[in-house]
């Protein structure tokens, strides 16, 4: 959870309140020919945004405790995955499948490194204009990160497990102790994942109304300060009182 851009978000939805308030202090001077400008659409259009971020702050509110007790969970991990592969290659187990090994042990302890798909941009034959890629709901990148980490763990203990001489002597390494340890990091992954879904998808919708192109309030606070300069003109004070409220594009 981008917690510095949630943030910026959440400015511009607090300041489009703002705005409101000040033309709905013109009363009937403010009288837009475009209905998306007038009181009630733009009231309607903060209502939504409004209503996605406090969705957004109340899960991840909501997910904090749970992401400490993961975090803490997951801490020594690399060393004990470490511990585990150095006893498992102490073995006379074959090369080759101590070099399996060795590759998942790696993808848990994060060295190896995960390339995204790069998704080409697709262009109408027609019109030739660009095709927008269709949204997707999406889980974090750090959860995503600790998702694949414990479907490795899930790999590593498949694999020792079909090792009769994997038998050390260190209870948390053994084939029971690192079950019992994937099964808690398992439960982590899930415990959070049933919160960060909801909190993605109300982030997606309230990005889309703060950022939509056609109708998404970073454009509609420019048309509106438009409209209003339009009455008062640009030196105006009563401009400047819409003007003086920013907003920046976040996403």
């Amino acid at each position: 959870m981008n917690k510095v851009n949630d943030s910026g978000n959440a400015v511009n939805v607090s300041n489009f309140k703002k705005l409101i308030d000040v033309v709905s202090s013109y009363k009937l001077d403010y009288k837009p020919a475009n209905v998306a400008l007038t009181v009630a659409a733009l009231t309607a259009k903060w209502t939504a945004a409004d209503t996605s971020q406090s969705l957004i702050n109340a899960a991840n509110e909501k997910a904090t405790p749970l992401i400490h007790d993961r975090e803490a969970l997951f801490a020594p991990l690399n060393k004990l995955i470490t511990r585990s592969l150095n006893s498992f290659n102490s073995t006379q187990i074959l090369p080759t499948t101590k070099n399996s090994a060795k590759s998942i042990a790696d993808s848990i302890r994060g060295f190896t490194k995960y390339v995204p798909k790069v998704v080409p941009v697709k262009v109408d034959p027609i019109t030739k204009l660009v095709i927008p890629p269709v949204t997707v709901v999406h889980i974090s990148t750090s959860h995503q990160s600790y998702v694949m980490r414990v479907d490795s763990m899930d790999k590593y203990v498949q694999l020792i497990m079909q090792e009769p001489l994997y038998i050390p002597s260190e209870t948390d390494i053994t084939v029971a102790g690192l079950t019992t340890l994937y099964t808690a990091l398992k439960a982590a992954n899930q415990g959070i994942g049933a919160v960060l879904s909801p909190v993605d998808n109300a982030r997606i919708d309230r990005d889309d109304a703060l950022y939509n192109t056609t109708d998404g309030i970073f454009e509609l606070q420019k048309l509106v300060k438009n409209y209003v300069i339009s009455i008062y003109g640009a030196g105006s004070a009563k401009a400047k009182m819409v003007t003086k409220i920013k907003f920046t594009k976040n996403n």
